[in-house]
């Protein structure tokens, strides 16, 4: 019976954890995605034309890089994302825009 009990507490510590690391890697994402919106619409006041996509985007891995972000696969499509959101919504000019 002692045995079931410290199994039981053991699970309900690892799920306390593990619930623990979510929140804080869900609350990093969010930080990171605001970064993104931050240095691409600073990327599009720096990188005057058209075309110019590919160079703005270096740009903000950059500054990423610089910040201590690993560029993935995942973080390079929402760029992409973000770019393409604002383009739909037309709010280059609105300054920084929230999701």
């Amino acid at each position: 019976m002692k045995e079931q009990i410290f199994g039981i507490l053991e699970m309900l510590l690892l799920a306390g954890v593990l619930a623990i690391i979510s929140i804080v890697l869900r609350d990093r994402k969010k930080a990171i995605l605001a970064q993104v919106h931050t240095y691409v619409q600073k990327a599009e006041n720096i990188v005057q034309g058209s075309g110019m996509g590919a160079e703005k985007k270096r740009l903000v891995i950059a500054w990423l890089e610089t910040s201590g972000v690993k560029i993935t696969g995942y973080l390079s499509k929402a760029i992409d994302d973000v770019v393409t959101g604002l383009n739909e919504k037309k709010a280059w000019a609105l300054g920084e825009v929230k999701k």
